[in-house]
This record gives C-alpha cells, structure tokens and sequence, in this order.
C-alpha cells in the first residue's frame, strides 16, 4: 500500500476487531476465491438474461433488468429463481480464505451473497447462520446474516421492487444492520464500487443513521482514482487501496488485510 490514510483504516480496523466491535460484509467477488464459477453481479445477471432470451440485455441497472424477467409472463420469478441455481455453484467448497477470513473475530458476518459459501467453511469460531428473520430472535453472536436470500429456495432480493421494498418488507434484517454501523465498523471485502448491493446498503445506512457517520471501509484491490475516491468520502465510505506492484489481484489484497490483521492479534497474558 502507498496511502497514509489507509495504514491508519487498518490499524483502526484492527483495534475494533480484537475489542470484538467490527462487523464484516461480503460481497460476490470474494466468492471467486473458492472458484472462477461464482459471478460477479454484472456477469450473473447477464448469463441469466442471455440464458433466457438468447441475446445481450440492453439495460444496464441490474435490478431492473431482473424485474422485467420476473414481470415477464413468459418466465416469471420461479423461471428466474431456477435460473439463478442453474447458473450459481452450490456444491464448490469454500477456498482456503474463507476460512482465513472467519477465523478471525468479526461481531457479526452479513453477506448478500446467496451462495453458500460462508455457511459452509469450517472455521474455528462458531457461527449461527440466519437464513430468516424469525432466527434473529434470541440468537447472539457470532452470526452469518443471509440478507438477500440464500440458495436454493430463496426468497432472494434480486429485482428492483425487492430492493425499493426492503427496508419495509425486512425490517428486521434493516435495522440488524444499522445496529451494528452503530456499535461499530463495518468492513466490505468482495464488493465493487459500482455493485447495486453495495450502492443500495451505504445509501440506506447514510440516509438512516447520518447523525452518527458510521464508518464504512471499502477494501479495494484496484488503484483508486482521486475523484473515485471523493466520491467514496462523500457517502461516508473510507476505501483501503491495496493496489501495489506486488498486490495486484484481489487473492493477495485479502491475504494481506488478513496477515496484517493476524499480526496485531493482541498477545495472550498469563
């Protein structure tokens, strides 16, 4: 890394990770560590179209693009639902850093991601996967929250009603997350700057607990342009620049984010 203000991100992160107070999120890149079959958002939603239709989509908001496969007559959400297991892995097994990655103490995992990748790494803490709302209740830390769905079954929020309803709709998914920006960071690996998920989620929080200014941390593997980088700062989301000659590659970015965060594990007194 060659910025100052990411070395202070990550010494920051990692004060609130071993005081036990940084919440992670995943995003679908980090599923490609475990294979090249896991797509990003815009891969997936453009295999499922042209699987479909047979032809390149034309619209470029993907919410919206999967709202008219389910508003379609001819195919509908249970063609789109099929397609969407059809084209995700869900026998891969999780990679080497899945497990480095939840080895380490996060308060809680949230993931809108619907594979299940990280339900299924055999790390050494304990995690309680919450596939539903109703598994909130007296559950504790820490968790796997499946915000978007999980395969198979689903239901999954993929089409842009399912993101313009989701505050309402799960509340109690909503207000989960907007605790834990509250009590602490919350850490992105796997997301991209231009990632619908990623857009939706800081500008729900940003809207809803503004007075606070939660921090956002954005773990980035590409050089971060300056004017990409206002524009991260403005909506309150503070992305770390791993992009060095010899980090050039998401792979390497998160074993390092995870080697520098194993090397301030606080020393055990006896």
């Amino acid at each position: 890394m060659e910025n100052d203000d990411s070395s202070s991100y990550l010494r920051d992160i990692a004060d609130c990770l071993w005081s036990g107070h940084a919440s992670l999120m995943v995003g679908a890149g980090f599923s490609k560590n475990a294979s090249d079959e896991f797509l990003s958002w815009n891969c997936l939603a453009n295999t499922i179209y042209e699987n479909l239709y047979q032809e390149k989509p034309t619209e470029p908001n993907i919410p919206i693009l999967f709202q008219e496969i389910e508003d379609d007559p001819d195919k509908g959400q249970n063609i789109l639902y099929k397609e969407l297991n059809k084209v995700l892995p869900n026998t891969t097994p999780p990679s080497e850093l899945h497990k480095k990655l939840l080895n380490l103490p996060w308060k809680d995992v949230f993931t809108t991601n619907y594979d299940t990748l990280l339900e299924r790494t055999n790390s050494t803490r304990d995690y309680y996967t919450i596939l539903r709302e109703q598994d909130l209740y007296l559950s504790s830390s820490p968790r796997i929250i499946k915000l978007h769905g999980s395969l198979p079954n689903g239901p999954f929020i993929i089409t842009e009603d399912d993101y313009d309803n989701y505050p309402q709709k799960y509340k109690l998914f909503f207000h989960t997350v907007q605790q834990a920006f509250i009590e602490g960071p919350i850490i992105l690996v796997g997301f991209s700057g231009n990632d619908s998920n990623f857009l939706k989620w800081t500008h729900w929080i940003n809207d809803n607990i503004y007075k606070i200014k939660p921090k956002i941390y954005l773990i980035n593997a590409s050089k971060i342009k300056s004017l990409e980088k206002n524009r991260f700062e403005n909506k309150n989301i503070l992305p770390i620049d791993y992009f060095c000659k010899e980090t050039n590659n998401p792979q390497k970015a998160i074993t390092h984010f995870i080697e520098y965060l194993e090397s301030l594990r606080p020393v055990q007194t006896t």
